[in-house]
């Protein structure tokens, strides 16, 4: 079994140690390598503090999965960027996200926004009052994000034994205004049946990759914030696809991954484009 390499961003914010003790429950299941990273945006920061801090989230990681490899690390520099080259040769990158505190430090607000959108790996957003379940692992299907997401909610649901739920949001999309009934009905009709095309796609495709893990497809009509957030309330985790990248080579995020990390009770991860 291979060495699951996972970057955890760490500061003094209760937000951030949600993020090590769901870091440190999965390295319970497995081979880990788990590198803590502090940055240190200010020059006048206690390295003192921050080193005492590190040593206790590291004592804290062996203590509840023995046996795994812990590394602590002191970077000067801005949380996204230096958490984003950090995790350059890790297999996933972990940060915490306030949803319960109006008080915001180094690792909330916008910065799970920047690292999710120029990390070259999955992003894991746990939200400070996560709690651990064991629900099924839901999967955002949309027809314009990559197949990456699919394919990490399959190797998810294999590794942990739990089922997979694909989730798609359709809209009508002809305008209301000035539109005859019989009209609006047909566009409606060909909406959903061309969501459930995308549906059933993503469907076969599980099937076909991972057989033995059990599939469930959830249609939904109206915003897809609304449907992940209604399928992720008993959730383990929550699978989403980061858009694309622009012609400059830069990424969009995506509106509805934006959505689910600013809502979601349930740890979101972020999938981004493969590499090239």
């Amino acid at each position: 079994m291979s060495v699951e390499r996972i970057v955890v961003g760490l500061d003094a914010c209760q937000a951030s140690w949600t993020a090590l003790r769901w870091a440190a429950e999965r390295a319970a299941d497995g081979p880990t390598h788990i590198r803590i990273v502090h940055a240190l945006e200010r020059t006048d920061t206690d390295q003192l503090v921050v080193r005492e801090r590190l040593a206790g989230a590291a004592a804290f990681i062996r203590g509840t999965a023995p046996g795994v490899v812990v590394e602590t690390a002191v970077e000067r520099g801005f949380a996204a960027p230096t958490l984003v080259a950090a995790a350059a040769a890790a297999d996933l990158v972990v940060i915490g996200a306030h949803r319960s505190h109006t008080i915001r430090s180094a690792l909330t607000g916008s910065l799970p926004q920047r690292v999710a959108t120029s990390a070259a790996v999955p992003t894991v957003v746990v939200p400070d009052d996560w709690s651990s379940g064991s629900g099924p692992i839901i999967v955002g299907v949309d027809a314009d994000t990559s197949e990456a997401a699919l394919a990490f909610g399959l190797h998810e649901a294999r590794h942990t034994g739990r089922p997979l739920r694909l989730v798609h949001a359709w809209r009508v999309t002809a305008p209301v205004a000035a539109r005859p009934i019989a009209l609006l009905e047909d566009a409606s009709s060909a909406d959903e049946q061309s969501a459930r095309l995308v549906l059933d796609a993503a469907g076969r495709h599980a099937a076909i990759r991972e057989p033995s893990v059990p599939v469930r497809a959830t249609l939904w009509e109206g915003d897809a914030g609304d449907a992940l957030a209604n399928a992720g309330a008993d959730a383990s985790m929550v699978v989403v696809g980061r858009r694309h990248r622009t012609t400059l080579g830069g990424a969009l995020l995506g509106s509805v991954a934006r959505e689910t990390m600013h809502r979601s009770r349930t740890p979101v991860v972020i999938v981004p484009v493969p590499r090239s």
